[in-house]
């Protein structure tokens, strides 16, 4: 769990990430196939968290020590100002939000608030060959800070960097009282640019803050981000920066080229979007809004595939074993198992069990699809599989007894859930056909009895992996909260999903705008 500034390090990089990160690695992609945009509210909403997160940490800034010459009057001196701090006792934030500014910069800006600072002094004055010295405290308090730093992104490593292209502070009363000391006009000597000293360091650290401590740990912890982000679930998305966000007055909004890849598969994916994506607005006021083109699950598909996990076994311990006795090679005259139907396993295989594995054959399509029978916010799933028949278990014998191919059809209701895009499966059609046996042919009427027990048991494997759907990025404590709603864009090949942010740091809970 990261702490302090590396807090408001990740509400900046959450903010900028989530519009401006160009996973670009796949060259056969000619247009994007992922949009995300931020509007106004969720510019808000990141203001929000940012003035929280600065109320927390600006009291615990250390301001630099001041040296000053004294050359009024006929001596020469010197006074030192050290241990400058705010007093948190006394401190009340500034109110900080976010703004955008057209066309490539977006401004953190600040009004009101008091900022009391106390500090010491200590001083020395020759005059006449005698030293003079004396020291005491010096109390800062400013009020109704106005200040704006405008950030800017280019590119350095296809990775992201931010750089200001300005910084202003300034506030409207600076009150300062310098106390102490036992020679009054020795103080009188100092104080005026002392004052001038201590406004100046004011308004100058103000920007550090954000300039060299803020944006520089976050330029670092960019530079240092890996080529590979981690969805967990062994899949992964490969990434580079590539280009520059679109910002106008109502929102942030980047184009992206993702490659989505599962464990152990490192080929680019073949499919993209073969025109440029048209945008769709809901017409509701949600913070961000993510357009997903059919190629991202797809190539997840086609990964997946790849690096052979699409499998699964029907075996004697499948389901515990409720389908045991029916894969047995041998049994008795008065029971049915696999023998009954197919002797010569029985003969040359007694007392075996068999192993139904499937594979995938080719890699298996989404489609988004407009029904009227069912729900219009549907995906169609088509997926071919293998169907070996194996001594069980499969992997220690490798001898194929006969292949049959699995033909199915999946009509799934995709909703968003807990960060993750899940389904519910409304239909499931499974066609078994024979492709080549040792063990005697397979009749219509075997695999017709074969799919009304195998189908039952798909659909529940389905259930299960669509119940655990596919992750969407999230970033420490900010997430995509309860409500955000998926809608299916069939002539478009889009899945559009539409969301408010949630943020919870402690027991503080941020949803749309409300504190909890």
């Amino acid at each position: 769990m990261l702490k302090g500034p590396q807090k408001l390090n990740f509400i900046l990089f959450t903010l900028f990430l989530s519009i401006n990160l160009c996973l670009s690695l796949s060259q056969s992609q000619q247009n994007p196939n992922f949009v995300a945009r931020l509007s106004k509210y969720g510019i808000d909403f990141f203001g929000l968290i940012g003035h929280k997160l600065v109320n927390k940490e600006l009291p615990k800034t250390n301001f630099p020590d001041i040296v000053l010459p004294i050359d009024d009057g006929p001596g020469s001196g010197q006074v030192n100002v050290s241990d400058l701090h705010i007093l948190p006792s006394l401190f009340v934030s500034p109110k900080f939000r976010f703004q955008l500014a057209p066309p490539r910069a977006i401004r953190f800006v600040s009004k009101n608030g008091i900022v009391p600072i106390r500090g010491y002094w200590s001083a020395y004055y020759w005059l006449l060959g005698i030293k003079f010295s004396t020291s005491g405290w010096v109390q800062v308090v400013a009020e109704n800070i106005t200040s704006a730093l405008e950030l800017g992104i280019n590119h350095q490593n296809e990775r992201p960097q931010f750089e200001v292209f300005s910084c202003y502070a300034a506030n409207d009363k600076l009150q300062i009282e310098i106390g102490g000391g036992f020679i009054p006009w020795l103080i009188n000597l100092f104080k005026t640019p002392l004052s001038n000293a201590l406004k100046e360091a004011l308004h100058d650290q103000f920007c550090q803050i954000v300039h060299s401590t803020i944006l520089g740990q976050l330029n670092n912890f960019l530079i240092s981000l890996p080529n590979t982000f981690d969805l967990g679930d062994l899949l992964f998305f490969d990434y580079a920066f590539d280009n520059d966000p679109q910002i106008t007055s109502t929102f942030i909004e980047s184009k992206l080229f993702t490659d989505v890849l599962a464990q152990n598969n490192s080929e680019i994916c073949p499919f993209g979007p073969s025109t440029e994506m048209s945008v769709k607005e809901s017409g509701i006021k949600w913070m961000a809004s993510i357009w997903i083109h059919s190629s991202i699950p797809n190539c997840l598909l086609w990964s997946l595939h790849k690096s052979d996990i699409l499998q699964i076994t029907i075996g004697p311990n499948f389901a515990s074993g409720r389908l045991k006795r029916f894969l047995q090679t041998s049994c008795h005259i008065y029971q049915i198992c696999l023998g009954t139907f197919f002797p010569i396993l029985a003969h040359e295989y007694p007392d075996k069990h068999i192993d139904f594995h499937f594979h995938s054959m080719i890699p298996p399509i989404l489609k988004f699809i407009s029904s009227t029978e069912y729900n219009e916010n549907n995906i169609l799933l088509e997926a071919e599989f293998f169907v070996d028949l194996l001594i069980s278990p499969w992997e220690d014998n490798q001898n194929v007894l006969a292949r049959l191919s699995a033909n199915s059809t999946a009509i799934i209701e995709p909703f968003f859930e807990n960060t993750r895009l899940k389904g519910d499966l409304i239909n499931l059609q499974v066609k078994f056909s024979e492709i080549n046996s040792t063990i005697g042919n397979f009749s219509e009427q075997f695999l017709h009895k074969f799919s009304l027990v195998c189908i039952p048991i798909l659909e529940v494997i389905f259930k299960s992996s669509f119940n655990i759907g596919i992750p969407l990025p999230s970033i420490e404590d900010i997430k995509l909260a309860n409500g955000s709603k998926l809608t299916i864009l069939p002539k478009d090949e889009q899945i559009r999903i539409d969301a408010n942010l949630e943020y919870t740091l402690n027991n503080w809970i941020l949803i749309k705008g409300r504190n909890i």
